[in-house]
């Protein structure tokens, strides 16, 4: 038992070391392109990304989730899964490049699409294969492609922006060859030529991963309607502009979301070689305690020091986007137990259901957003992300409990993101000395209704101390 949640740590640490650190790395230059970049001219480039991010689920079919549940389970053998990868590559590859006309009709890229056709690409190869890395063991060479990735990138920017100062067509360019630096280094890790061969391509099994992954495709792409969605509605409403701003604001929960990724690279490892177990509604159960305090105090003790870090390292122009992140940091809180609880669908193969909860956060957010915008501007966007995740968070709860068996007790959950709404409210109507100390005050009350949690971290912490020391 207890060798499950060591594994669970030391997947998590390892994946940790690269992946935050890499994302780390992304968040400090942020003020570098709010100095060199305009709020228009950081609004296209977020559209621009987010345009990459609605295509990548069709050129890719979801492949990457078919080779972390197949090799992982050992159903398929890996040069199998890696021969029939390159054949989704391959179709994704000429998909993005046929679909030239839809782009410059949906996202007026003007005389960016040759990059665009090229990133996606990239994209592509790396949406698949770095997750093979990772379904076989090597994670360590998983966690070093992010950090190559993200100091490629920074670098480039650095370059192109600073030194021969091309502005956005400068962070497009640095945007491909970070993509082809990643590229390079999972193809040469990952051996990805050497377990190749047209000899291996098994379309039997392909159509079985294909059968597992493709259904997953609605409900990624709902998720990008759902972040995206936003974006579009403010430009709509309110221009490029107050797009860059939101985008800004979207950085510090872009960074919680991103660092329960990295736990989460390792939750899917472990709920996959866990299943079947007699006592794996125990070991979801605990983690779940864990996640709880975790991540709620983490937020609580994050939305009072928002304003300070924003008005110091952020241009001038930039400063007012600090009230929108204690609201977005809750709806990331949410979607990180969404996260969590969407490992039921690649458990039980019901890929297709995770799309039903998403479609109707997704119209639940929507739908805010466009009665609230134009009442309380970016506030309506953010409030109607956190209403359409805790919808999809609830549901996701339901199906784990009809579909798994395994009904967790969201009580202390409930109360904990009640209480960091209203810090949230009361941060940015209060001045900052009151403002702290109420913040103080609601972390002390998540941490005693997370009491007994606290005790099973400290316990079990005492535990792997004195084994360590005998």
């Amino acid at each position: 038992m207890e060798n499950r949640y060591k594994k669970l740590i030391k997947n998590t640490a390892v994946f940790f070391v690269g992946t935050f650190g890499s994302k780390i790395l992304s968040f400090l230059i942020v003020p570098l392109y709010t100095y060199v970049l305009t709020p228009n001219e950081y609004g296209k480039i977020d559209l621009f990304t987010t345009a990459i991010r609605m295509m990548v689920p069709f050129t890719t079919l979801m492949f990457a989730d078919a080779i972390l549940r197949f090799i992982a389970s050992g159903e398929i053998k890996r040069n199998i899964v890696v021969s029939d990868g390159i054949v989704v590559f391959l179709y994704g590859a000429i998909l993005s490049i046929i679909c030239i006309p839809l782009y410059k009709t949906l996202f007026n890229l003007g005389e960016n699409v040759f990059l665009y056709v090229l990133a996606l690409i990239l994209n592509t190869y790396t949406s698949i294969f770095p997750h093979y890395l990772r379904a076989v063991g090597k994670n360590v060479s998983f966690a070093v492609n992010g950090m190559i990735q993200t100091c490629a990138i920074l670098g480039f920017n650095v370059l192109f922006l600073i030194v021969f100062r091309l502005g956005m067509k400068g962070y497009l360019y640095a945007l491909v060859l970070s993509q082809l630096a990643s590229a390079v280094h999972v193809t040469i890790s990952g051996k990805i030529l050497d377990e190749f061969s047209f000899r291996n391509i098994n379309l039997r099994n392909l159509k079985e991963m294909l059968r597992f992954s493709i259904p997953i495709i609605p409900n990624s792409l709902m998720w990008w309607i759902m972040s995206a969605g936003d974006k579009y509605v403010i430009n709509y409403f309110m221009g490029d502009a107050a797009n860059g701003l939101y985008s800004i604001s979207l950085k510090i929960p872009t960074i919680i979301s991103m660092v329960y990724s990295v736990f989460t690279q390792a939750w899917q490892l472990s709920a996959i070689e866990e299943m079947k177990k007699k006592d794996e509604g125990e070991f979801y159960k605990k983690i779940f305690g864990v996640l709880s305090i975790g991540l709620c105090v983490g937020v609580g003790v994050i939305i009072p020091i928002v304003r300070p870090i924003f008005c110091t390292i952020l241009s001038k122009s930039y400063h007012s986007t600090w009230k929108y992140v204690p609201f977005l940091c809750i709806a990331a809180i949410c979607d990180c137990f969404e996260s969590f609880a969407s490992v039921t669908y690649s458990i039980t193969k019901k890929s297709g259901k995770a799309v039903i909860a998403t479609l109707i956060g997704f119209m639940v957010n929507i739908t805010v957003n466009c009665l609230l915008i134009n009442i309380v501007g970016l506030y309506g966007v953010a409030i109607g992300t956190i209403v359409g995740n805790i919808i999809v968070m609830k549901i996701r709860f339901s199906d784990m409990r009809d579909d798994m068996g395994i009904a967790l007790d969201t009580r202390k959950l409930n109360a904990a993101l009640i209480l960091l709404i209203m810090e949230a409210f009361v941060l940015v109507g209060l001045e900052q000395c009151m403002g702290y100390i109420f913040a103080m005050a609601i972390v002390v009350l998540i941490t005693l209704i997370h009491r007994n949690e606290v005790k099973g971290i400290l316990f079990f912490a005492k535990r792997v101390m004195k084994r360590k020391e005998l």
